[in-house]
């Protein structure tokens, strides 16, 4: 007759081998015979897990564990195996206990460690959690559960080499886990090695061909390489594997970023609003779309040199109708708003992305640095999880600083922000991350404003003003704009004049000829306009010995792009075009130096570029279009006073850079009266006192 131990190990065979249903028969016979037997309880609770026989599965198991720890007290897997049961059904705390008391018994046990952080993830506890998967890996190297989790934790923190580490070295021990490639190629996309980050997730894929994550991630990167039939494919593969609207969407909405041609330009916006038109008619629903959609989608439409307003409201319009939850409003914004006490500071907020080394920290952080504190409270918003930090000036000047991670679900970001109660929120920039531009549709305090990080209306409702410069701004510019147009009497920008710094280069040190005249145009590839074609064309015939010097684009396909669009027009002239990689900050300014004729791009100009070049006292030629994206340099030379470089026309355009060029006398009296007058364009504080009295305006009249 078969004693009992015989029957467990027989019930555990047949668990281990897969046969559930026989192994639970047996279970159950010994707790019929013998019902104070902790082991058959502890089985029994962990099959129960496994078979997962709908909503009383976990309770059903919970209870199998306590029995078994009711008989066998000091049983450390049994604590585990409970604590992950209360895991799955939210009960954190509880989880915590058990496996801090399964720890207590068995300190040395990985796996326990391990599943103690991933409830103090859970539990947005994240350096203890990191602490817990370190840990683990150091009791047990080759834990690929553990690798995982410490790789999606330090990545969690931003901590990107190190994630990278992690599941490298996971890849390393099983090449075939699937999530481990999907992270690593994540992490090389977050860490701007976007050619890695494509090998990295068609990896994934062929290690995972179902898989829709990863599907819909390599589509967005072979979208912003413009190669827009690939990313179709994705797209559309991803949509019959995990159906949602927000991949209906990117797909009927993708767009070039780099236009091909003249002639594009009316087929895709006609294509857009063919799509808009149709996405109109039918019931779209989107849960957290700055994840689901997330691109801009709308981001190309801007280098096109046309009005966007129109567009852009459809697809606002679009959006709020397919997700009503973007229009959520604060609790503090509901009717009546309370009038402000005397004397009580105002509370004021800024949210952006790029609130770091990129063109809107450069232009606004001073701004916000500035603000009169006695009648100001300064909240920053920085939605980022990259490694780029807050600038120590702007995080010590700010109040309270607020860090938005764009993973989380938009209903939390939105009632963070409401949380501070504030009275005005400016965005910097709209239209270049999905996460403000969702979050612009709520209304957050009672005055809403963007400005012109990225200049071109947004076409949100929730947007009341959208601030500029009476300098930028054409005479029927209200017309460009979906929000009220304010036109500050200074350039809405604080920025510091840029200095050379390091060794000086000269040109054999960016492999350019010391006896080319060059032409330099160092805006994103992007920027460059068809229309642009037809300048450089125009210059190289009128110039032989010019040289136009580009900078790389950041993605290498870009640059193929434009080189072969540049052959249609420029045919032998192309061998004159030469493409520089990439330059650290210090080189750039370097190099701009080194150029005879610095060439704008229209439509789009420079920014930040423009305000360099004009402080290190270097000319460059632009031709003012009809929107404020195309005005920028125009508006920074009005404010100079100095003109020469302005063209009404393509023909003088071409004629002021030929000149420049190759008349070294007059390109030096531009320059030093540059330099005479530069100093107008930077620090300047008057536009910040601008900006409070408008602030102050714009709160009493929504309060009177």
């Amino acid at each position: 007759m078969a004693t009992v131990a015989d029957v467990l190990d027989q019930a555990v065979r047949f668990h281990q081998a897969g046969h559930l249903v026989e192994a639970e028969q047996l279970y159950r016979q010994i707790l019929r015979d013998e019902p104070h037997h902790a082991d058959a309880w502890h089985f029994l609770g962990l099959l129960t897990v496994q078979m997962g026989r709908g909503e009383q599965s976990l309770p059903e198991a919970e209870a199998c564990f306590r029995q078994a720890l009711h008989l066998r007290p000091d049983s450390a897997a049994a604590h585990n195996n409970l604590g992950m049961v209360l895991q799955e059904q939210g009960r954190l705390h509880e989880a915590q206990t058990c496996l801090e008391q399964a720890l207590r018994l068995q300190p040395d046990w990985a796996m326990a460690r391990n599943n103690l952080g991933v409830i103090l993830q859970r539990q947005d506890r994240p350096v203890e959690a990191l602490a817990c998967f370190e840990q683990a890996v150091r009791l047990e190297p080759g834990s690929a559960e553990a690798l995982y989790n410490l790789g999606q934790c330090l990545r969690g923190q931003a901590r990107l080499a190190e994630a990278q580490a992690s599941f490298q070295q996971l890849l390393r021990r099983k090449p075939e886990h699937g999530p481990a490639q999907k992270c690593l190629a994540a992490v090389f996309q977050e860490q701007g090695r976007l050619a890695e980050a494509q090998a990295a997730y068609r990896q994934a894929l062929r290690l995972q061909p179902d898989d829709a994550e990863a599907l819909n991630s390599l589509g967005d990167l072979l979208k912003d390489e413009d190669r827009l039939a690939e990313a179709q494919t994705c797209y559309e593969r991803a949509l019959t594997l995990a159906p949602h609207d927000g991949l209906r969407i990117k797909i009927a909405l993708l767009l070039p970023t780099l236009v091909p041609s003249h002639a594009d330009i009316p087929r895709w916006r006609d294509r857009l609003q063919e799509n808009l038109d149709r996405l109109r008619n039918q019931d779209l629903v989107l849960a957290e779309p700055h994840l689901q959609v997330g691109a801009m989608v709308f981001f190309p439409l801007a280098y096109h040199g046309l009005n966007d307003r129109d567009l852009v409201s459809q697809l606002a319009a679009l959006y709020i109708r397919s997700c009503p939850s973007l229009s959520y409003v604060a609790p503090h914004c509901l009717p009546p708003v309370a009038p402000a006490r005397p004397q009580q500071p105002l509370r004021i907020g800024f949210v952006s992305t790029f609130f770091h080394t990129h063109s809107v920290g450069r232009y606004y952080d001073g701004i916000i640095r500035h603000l009169a504190r006695q009648d100001f409270r300064v909240i920053v918003f920085q939605g980022a999880r990259a490694a780029d930090p807050l600038p120590q000036a702007l995080r010590e000047r700010a109040d309270t600083v607020v860090n938005l991670d764009p993973y989380q679900p938009l209903s939390a970001l939105q009632k963070r922000i409401a949380a501070e109660q504030l009275d005005v929120l400016i965005y910097p920039d709209i239209g270049m991350h999905p996460l403000t531009y969702f979050l612009a549709f709520a209304r957050l305090a009672s005055v809403q404003c963007v400005a012109g990080g990225h200049p071109v209306t947004t076409g949100i409702p929730t947007l009341d003003y959208f601030l500029s410069s009476q300098d930028l701004e054409p005479a029927d510019a209200q017309d460009h704009y979906s929000e009220r147009l304010v036109q500050f009497p200074n350039l809405f920008h604080f920025f510091e004049q840029p200095r050379l710094s390091g060794p000086p280069r000269v040109r054999r040190d960016f492999e350019l000829p010391e006896d080319a005249h060059l032409y330099l145009c160092v805006q994103h590839l992007f920027k460059i306009h068809p229309d642009f074609d037809e300048l450089a064309a125009a210059i190289l015939r009128a110039d032989p010995r010019g040289l136009l010097v580009l900078v790389q684009g950041l993605r290498d396909h870009w640059s193929l792009l434009l080189r072969e669009r540049l052959r249609c027009r420029l045919g032998d002239d192309l061998a004159r075009v030469q493409f520089l990689p990439w330059q650290p900050y210090e080189h750039y300014l370097h190099l701009l130096t080194l150029a005879d004729v610095l060439l704008d791009t229209p439509h789009f100009n420079g920014g930040v570029t423009t305000l360099q070049a004009l402080g290190l006292g270097i000319p460059l030629v632009t031709m003012p279009g009809a929107f404020l994206r195309g005005r920028q340099t125009y508006g920074c030379y009005r404010r100079l006073g100095v003109l020469d470089c302005v063209a009404a026309d393509a023909q003088e355009y071409v004629r002021i850079a030929v000149r420049l060029a190759t008349e070294p006398a007059w390109r030096q009296q531009v320059r030093a009266r540059i330099r005479a007058k530069n100093p107008v364009l930077f620090e300047n504080v008057t536009v910040v006192r601008e900006l409070e009295h408008f602030v102050r305006q714009a709160v009493a009249n929504t309060r009177s």
